[in-house]
């Protein structure tokens, strides 16, 4: 399951909500064709049970300007990835391969 966070009170209570184990918030647009094709990808991704550990967010960077400018968001859809709580690397530009790698990747440490 995909929560939809709406602004940036949202997204700070999934990410404090959240302090233990793995969190991947992705940032999108309605007018963004790669986030359109990533939709249903990430979807997949948030309800496989591979990923039954991790729990998946996004928020549309439309009226969202300071998150996308306090997580460098430049091209879409991105993601930021937390693991305990604390945000894990640079947001990422993503597609599937990549998001699951860097989830793989924080289990092990």
């Amino acid at each position: 399951m995909v929560r939809q966070l709406k602004n940036t009170a949202d997204y700070e209570g999934f990410v404090n909500e959240n302090n233990e184990g793995i969190a991947v918030v992705c940032f999108t647009a309605a007018w963004s064709g790669p986030c359109r094709m990533f939709a249903n990808k990430y979807k997949e991704i948030s309800n496989s049970e591979e990923y039954n550990d991790v729990v998946f967010a996004q928020i549309d960077t439309e009226g969202n300007e300071d998150l996308v400018s306090k997580h460098g968001v430049e091209l879409l859809p991105a993601f930021c990835f937390y693991k305990n709580g604390k945000k894990v690397g640079n947001t990422i530009r993503g597609d599937e391969d990549k998001v699951k790698s860097v989830i793989n990747n924080l289990r092990l440490k």
